[in-house]
C-alpha cells in the first residue's frame, strides 16, 4: 500500500500504552488482546521506550488506515541544511504465544523467510507466554544467516506485571537487551506531551506540542476507541 507519511499527528507511546492499560480494565485482557490495532500500538509504544532509553532520541507513533505496515514511528531531527526532518520507521508487529508450540527462533524465523518487507520495516514481537531467553546472540547468528531486507529484529517482553517493568532487547543487527519502567519512561516523557503536531518548521512543532486538550485529540486507532 502506498503510506501517507504526511499526515502531520503523532502519538506519545505512553499514549498508546496507557489507553490499552485502562481498555484491558474496562473489558478484560482476553478481550482487550483481540483489538489488533490497540495491541500493536501499545506493544509498539513498549518498544520505542526502550530505544529512547538507550538511543537518547523520543519516537512517537501513528496508526496508518491500512496495512501493511502496522504502525507507523517517527523521531523529529535536523539535518544538516538545519531543516526539521521527519524520520520514519515502518513497524510490523508479532506475538509469541502458549497457543504456538514453536520456539521464539522459529516463530522469528517464519515472520522473515521467504517475505518481502520495506528495507526500513523493523519487526517488533511480544512474549505472551512464560518463557526466559537466554542468549540473545544466538538469535542474532540465525537472522544473520536468513539475510533479511529489513532495518532491525526486536523482543518486549513483561518482567513484572504489578510493577511495569520490561524487557526490550534489540535481536538483530545488534544484540541490546534493556529493562525499563514503564512508569518511569512516561514520567520523562511527559514534558514533551501526548501528540506532536509536525509542520514544516521542527521549531513550530515544538511549540504545538503543549497546547491541546485530551477532548481534542483525534483518535490514534483508525475506527478504535481512542
Amino acid at each position: 500500500m502506498e503510506i501517507d507519511i504526511t499526515k502531520n499527528i503523532w502519538y506519545s507511546p505512553c499514549y498508546a500504552i496507557y489507553n490499552f492499560k485502562q481498555l484491558v480494565q474496562q473489558i478484560g485482557i482476553e478481550k482487550a488482546f483481540k483489538k489488533k490495532k490497540e495491541l500493536e500500538a501499545y506493544i509498539t509504544g513498549i518498544a520505542l521506550l526502550g530505544i529512547r532509553y538507550y538511543e537518547g532520541r523520543v519516537w512517537w507513533l501513528q496508526m496508518p488506515d491500512e496495512d501493511p505496515p502496522d504502525v507507523l514511528t517517527m523521531t523529529p531531527s535536523i539535518n544538516s541544511k538545519h531543516i526539521g526532518i521527519k524520520n520514519i520507521q515502518l513497524v510490523e508487529v508479532y506475538r509469541i504465544e502458549d497457543s504456538k508450540k514453536e520456539v521464539i527462533q522459529d516463530t522469528i524465523r517464519r515472520k522473515l523467510k521467504d517475505k518481502v518487507y520495506d528495507a526500513s520495516t523493523s519487526l517488533i514481537g511480544l512474549i505472551n507466554r512464560d518463557e526466559e531467553v537466554k542468549d540473545l546472540r544466538d538469535f542474532k547468528e540465525q537472522i544473520n544467516n536468513l539475510k533479511p531486507n529489513i532495518s532491525s529484529v526486536w523482543l518486549v517482553g513483561n518482567l513484572d506485571p504489578l510493577q511495569n517493568n520490561y524487557m526490550v532487547a534489540q535481536l538483530w543487527p545488534e544484540t541490546k537487551p534493556y529493562k525499563i519502567n514503564i512508569d518511569e519512561e512516561c514520567k520523562f516523557l511527559r514534558k514533551f506531551g501526548q501528540i506532536l503536531r509536525t509542520t514544516r518548521s521542527l521549531k513550530e512543532a515544538r511549540a504545538k506540542r503543549f497546547h491541546i486538550r485530551k477532548s481534542e485529540i483525534p483518535k490514534l486507532i483508525p475506527g478504535g476507541s481512542y
